[in-house]
């Protein structure tokens, strides 16, 4: 029996094994762990490795931290991204959103991703310090310059050339809700939920709420009449008759 499962304890599980034997399934796991017959064992990160890994998370992605793994300390089943990836979230390593922007450029500089889907990238790479260019980010477009180092909000950037340093606990956000226009008269510092509120009695969302059209809903989301959208917005009254009535409803669900 005990030469059956050193032939056999790699190529079937413990279960078929204790099958084959007509054992437990839990004295086939007792013996082999008695015998030292391992599938694969399993591999600590050393002291070195750890320290290395926070020296250097925020400057090399972990595609890169993998290879450099690999080279420097030998493991049985290799290194990959997912590896770094798991340890950095155990350990809580979080680069902020100026750190990625960085590594994302290094790889494409270093030819770690296909050249011609990063030939934006690249190209955004050389351009010159004051830069100004249009970026998608979290759905929404977003101005960006170039700087030193890295690229910046060119609506920060303006606010505090305008009115100083950015409050702490504040974002910048537009008072015509454009987000391209950057204007230093059109840049306010809010809360998030002072923002929210806002966003949520624009005359945008109300019109958005008002042209639902609930019986074509798709997958549970109810769907938006566009020619009825746009239309609204052209009758600030309907808005503000409809932006009323909202607010009474909430205050009477507030006081129930």
């Amino acid at each position: 029996m005990i030469d059956f499962m050193k032939r056999n304890h790699k190529k079937m599980p413990r279960r078929e094994l204790a099958r084959a034997l007509g054992v437990g399934l839990t004295s086939v796991r007792s013996k082999c762990y008695e015998l030292g017959l391992y599938k694969m064992r399993l591999e600590y990160w050393t002291e070195e490795q750890v320290a290395y890994l926070k020296n250097n998370y925020k400057t090399i992605g972990d595609l890169e931290l993998s290879e450099i793994f690999a080279r420097r300390w030998f493991k049985e089943k290799g290194w990959t991204r997912k590896h770094i990836a798991k340890k950095r979230r155990d350990l809580k390593l979080k680069r902020s959103e100026r750190q990625r922007w960085n590594i994302l450029l290094r790889n494409a500089d270093q030819g770690r991703f296909d050249a011609l889907r990063w030939a934006g990238t690249i190209e955004r790479r050389r351009l010159r310090v004051g830069t100004v260019i249009v970026r998608t980010i979290n759905g929404c477009k977003v101005k960006l310059v170039r700087v030193k180092g890295g690229f910046r909000k060119l609506a920060h950037i303006n606010y505090e050339n305008s009115f100083g340093a950015i409050p702490s606990g504040k974002m910048i956000v537009m008072r015509d809700g454009n987000p391209l226009n950057c204007d230093p008269a059109n840049l306010i510092a809010t809360t998030r939920s002072e923002h929210a509120e806002r966003m949520r009695n624009s005359d945008a969302a109300i019109a958005s709420l008002m042209s639902m059209k609930m019986e074509k809903a798709r997958r549970g989301r109810p769907r938006k009449d566009v020619g009825l959208f746009n239309m609204l917005l052209k009758r600030p009254d309907l808005i503000d008759a409809k932006r009323k009535q909202l607010q009474l409803t909430r205050e009477i669900n507030a006081h129930e």
